[in-house]
């Protein structure tokens, strides 16, 4: 089995034949913790068979509307609960992601 950690919110896993991720999450803190928030995947998204959502904190979520605009387009697995969350906070994410990208420029 190969497990690669990306910062510490990203875990990307291939087993045999499949690939998968565990959370896709913000950094948040320091300028430099932020700045890796717009830095392309380190694999290609196309690629991922599923992903599984531990929880719907930002730092563990918070990429997913990332992950959307570049291709994926797999199923997510997660409880109940963590939808629902989601629901309300993905796309304040994606809205905050788009204000500081405009922000940048």
């Amino acid at each position: 089995m190969q497990l690669r950690e990306l910062q510490e919110v990203i875990i990307w896993l291939k087993r045999q034949e499949k690939k998968f991720l565990v959370d896709c999450g913000l950094n948040q803190g320091s300028m430099e913790d932020e700045l890796f928030n717009d830095l392309p995947f380190a694999y290609n998204v196309n690629e991922i068979d599923f992903m599984l959502l531990t929880h719907a904190h930002i730092d563990h979520s918070g990429r997913i509307p990332k992950l959307y605009k570049d291709g994926f387009r797999a199923p997510i697995y997660a409880t109940k609960a963590t939808c629902d969350l989601c629901e309300i906070m993905l796309p304040d994410s994606g809205y905050i992601q788009e204000t500081e990208n405009e922000i940048k420029k």
